[in-house]
């Protein structure tokens, strides 16, 4: 692999390649086909060869596109990052790069030119799409590397884009799919797991109100009681020490130590001759 993982590239350049802050320590993707194209990154870039990376949301085709970018910073190319949507609307405002070109000029001559979110920008207008593959295309017939992250299959970029862009990206482009990293395949699970109910607690749960002063329940409502009991019972009880779950808990050890309501206490405060 090309020894640029250690490298930090100065800020500077960074800023000017447009690379999100979040992918600035970006770590090439440990995959034998991205590897290779990393490995011959200077020939890539030389070559004008591009990489489409296809895969689902969260599952690393930009940072792994921006690390590469980053690399190629290594090499003293021209790098720049750009997400779809903002390149058609770079280009249709004829918007600047920096003092010297324009955004479109700089999409078409940048040694290395990373287009993110790719589809993301159809629908929008029926030029839009037109207007990225005029882009490729561009790039391609001129020998200039580009690597595009999408989300879409290449069924559904072949019906997006129009017939013409799949054959352009098959003669110019290594294609790799990218699956979900293990560390977001746990975020998932976690994510779809049905949120846990709060313990149910019966009169053999002894454990539970042995840190309970019960003498305290004769005197104070259960509003009165949360804030002063919730620290002791929080390390047992869990995420059913708060809300409705924590009250309910705290009329179960009344009934266990058959001790007052919540509310006869208060009406006993209200009306203490009672």
């Amino acid at each position: 692999m090309a020894n640029f993982e250690d490298w930090r590239a100065p800020v500077r350049l960074l800023d000017h390649a447009r690379i999100p802050p979040r992918f600035r320590n970006a770590v090439v993707t440990k995959l034998p086909r991205i590897e290779e194209f990393v490995r011959q990154l200077p020939g890539n870039l030389k070559a004008g060869r591009g990489l489409l990376l296809i895969g689902p949301p969260v599952s690393g085709k930009s940072t792994t596109a921006c690390a590469i970018c980053i690399g190629a910073l290594k090499h003293t190319a021209k790098v720049m990052y750009i997400t779809a949507p903002d390149l058609v609307e770079a280009v249709g405002k004829g918007a600047m790069f920096d003092e010297d070109i324009t955004m479109h000029e700089a999409l078409r001559s940048r040694d290395l030119l990373m287009i993110d979110d790719l589809g993301a920008e159809l629908g929008v207008s029926s030029s839009d799409g037109q207007k990225t593959v005029n882009l490729i295309r561009h790039r391609v017939n001129h020998e200039k590397a580009t690597i595009l992250a999408t989300s879409l299959s290449e069924e559904r970029l072949g019906r997006g884009y129009g017939p013409e862009l799949l054959p352009l990206l098959r003669s110019a482009f290594t294609f790799m799919r990218t699956s979900c990293a293990p560390e977001c395949r746990q975020k998932e699970e976690i994510s779809q797991k049905p949120p846990s109910s709060p313990k149910q607690y019966s009169r053999r749960d002894d454990s539970v109100f042995k840190v309970i002063r019960a003498e305290s329940f004769k005197s104070k409502t259960n509003n009165e009681l949360q804030k002063s009991f919730i620290r002791d019972l929080k390390p047992m009880l869990g995420h059913a020490c708060k809300g409705d779950a924590l009250r309910s808990i705290l009329n179960r050890i009344r009934r266990y130590h058959k001790l007052p309501s919540s509310r006869d206490v208060r009406k006993k405060a209200v009306s203490p001759d009672l």
